[in-house]
């Protein structure tokens, strides 16, 4: 698995990855297209994904440690905390980079990507939306809590802003 992201990431290594979408099983997830977990230990400084392009994709990054900086050739720009969720709507297409900063020398996020649908977000224009964790609705239960990245469950509706209609949540 190791080896089909080095070579889908152009043979340049990002650290220890875990892909959890891959072509094998790729035609099943539709529209989720890649979902990926991040986690580097001993950083030392900042890491991260120097500029590169994105089109006909969204970008769901989900960081637990540390935070990430963003940056698009669409003008959007921004620290996402911990904790928090990023959408970035590539649309007809856009350049970024992301700039991991560590919390105690590890960093820890997952990022999902969605094929955008093919209508105008998919040839449409660059749209960044960003919740941090605080803004994000929670729902406390006997034996769970749920916190809603995306979308609706019980009640609650997160504000981050996604092209495509679908839930994500992280339960604990």
């Amino acid at each position: 698995m190791i080896r089909q992201i080095h070579e889908i990431r152009n043979g340049r290594n990002h650290g220890p990855v875990k892909s959890y979408v891959s072509s094998s099983n790729l035609t099943d997830l539709n529209p989720f297209v890649l979902w990926d977990h991040f986690k580097m230990s001993n950083v030392k400084g900042t890491a991260g994904f120097d500029f590169h392009g994105h089109s006909g994709v969204a970008t769901i990054s989900y960081p637990q440690i540390g935070a990430i900086a963003h940056k698009d050739t669409g003008g959007h720009s921004g620290l996402l905390e911990a904790g928090g969720i990023q959408i970035m709507s590539a649309g007809s297409g856009v350049l970024h980079k992301e700039t991991v900063h560590p919390d105690n020398k590890v960093a820890d996020a997952f990022q999902l990507w969605v094929a955008l649908p093919e209508d105008e977000h998919e040839l449409g224009p660059v749209t960044y939306s960003t919740q941090q964790q605080e803004q994000l609705p929670v729902i406390e239960e006997a034996h769970s809590t749920t916190k809603v990245l995306v979308g609706r469950f019980n009640g609650k509706q997160s504000k981050a802003l996604t092209p495509v209609d679908m839930t994500y949540l992280h339960i604990n």
